[in-house]
């Protein structure tokens, strides 16, 4: 689980500020009704960001569907492949 934080977490984290910005953007536009959505989905964006990051891996933790921990314990059972390199020496 910490791997898969420190991995996919950062492009997580990278797609949803561009997002967040690029839409936080429409705020300054003089048509009222695209300035307001614009800041309300920019607001929920980041409310669905903090929850993806928090809440999610939370519940993974908690409920531990089989999906997920038959898929990691498989992968920790393989062994993991040895590079060219490390096998000459």
């Amino acid at each position: 689980m910490r791997e898969a934080m420190v991995t996919s977490g950062k492009a997580v984290s990278l797609t949803a500020i561009a997002m967040i910005l690029s839409t936080l953007a429409w705020s300054f536009s003089n048509i009222r009704f695209n300035a307001v959505m614009g800041s309300l989905l920019a607001f929920w964006m980041f409310v669905s960001f903090i929850s993806e990051v928090t809440l999610v891996p939370a519940l993974i933790m908690y409920l531990k569907p089989k999906f997920i921990t038959k898929e990691a314990a498989r992968a920790r059972q393989q062994p993991k492949p040895v590079s060219a390199a490390a096998a000459a020496s």
